[in-house]
């Protein structure tokens, strides 16, 4: 009897990438079994298709998965790329730990990119995996517009303290709630976070997130009320110095602000740079004025 498989290469290469989106064409075929050719055809042809983003960077691609799209086969129109894959990548964790004769010992605790140690809730609702922070929500750093401002180009700025999402938004949502009302989604840039979770538990609910490589770096877009109202965001870099991070903010928060998100830190440096300064008390001098001595 011939060898076959419920998987096709194609969703094995899609839950590949899930897990390492730098992998290479080599890496791929290796794990897969096939030429570095047919990895190379799979991946033209999920990117064609709209199911991969590549993104060129240095000498390497990286990879985003559109987890919001449908899956092709009219069948299973009703679920999404995301889910499918959470599906896979949570059976496959399932079957790995059941086959390991000598498991690990579970640990409160796994170190993230930058050395911290994550201590966090999973639990799962069906198909959908919930992350649940272990700490109260901290107190955002963020400056908002007033919320009866209308045709504003941003709604205000933020200044997180860190590139987690899960420790970083639930504070935020509560308190973009208190002036916009409940908010049922957020829409963020990838590259802005070490993680991407797609579902965080917070306040008895559960806080939907998705990420598009079409918005903008710098800005976060929440999703309010039941018609859906936008809340704007600039998201000034946690490594930011707290001149620029509450000028940037401020400048955000003003209702005639003509600067979109990812160029708003870059402006604010450049206005209070020292040339920037010594320029415009050449000009005041020039003027008639006279600076004191």
């Amino acid at each position: 009897m011939g060898q076959w498989s419920f998987i096709t290469n194609h969703a094995r290469v899609l839950l590949l990438l899930a897990g390492d989106p730098d992998a290479r064409l080599r890496d791929l075929a290796a794990a897969l079994g096939i030429t570095e050719r047919t990895a190379f055809g799979i991946v033209t042809d999920l990117v064609e298709a709209g199911y991969l983003i590549k993104q060129r960077g240095g000498r390497r691609n990286r990879y985003h998965i559109q987890e919001h799209l449908p899956l092709p086969d009219p069948i299973g129109r009703e679920r999404t790329i995301g889910e499918v894959l959470e599906l896979l990548a949570a059976r496959h964790v399932s079957s790995t730990e059941s086959n390991d004769p000598n498991p690990p010992t579970p640990s409160p605790s796994q170190p993230l990119r930058d050395g911290r140690k994550d201590h966090l809730m999973l639990t799962t609702t069906g198909r959908k995996t919930i992350i649940n922070p272990p700490s109260p929500p901290s107190t955002p750093r963020l400056r908002l517009g007033s919320p009866t401002a209308r045709h504003t180009l941003l709604d205000g700025g933020w200044w997180p303290r860190s590139v987690d999402p899960v420790a970083e938004l639930p504070g935020l949502v509560l308190a973009i709630e208190h002036l916009h009302g409940p908010v049922t989604q957020l829409i963020l840039h990838a590259d802005d976070w070490d993680r991407q979770p797609h579902r965080i538990g917070m306040a008895g609910r559960v806080l939907r997130l998705a990420y598009f490589t079409s918005q903008p770096a710098g800005l976060l877009t929440a999703l309010c009320g039941r018609n859906g109202k936008r809340v704007d965001l600039l998201i000034v870099p946690p490594s930011s110095d707290s001149g620029t991070a509450e000028a940037a903010m401020a400048l955000a928060a003003t209702a005639d602000n003509q600067v979109h998100a990812q160029h708003i830190v870059g402006t604010v440096r450049a206005r209070d740079s020292p040339e920037a300064t010594s320029r415009a008390a050449g000009d005041w001098e020039s003027e008639g004025g006279r600076l004191a001595s």
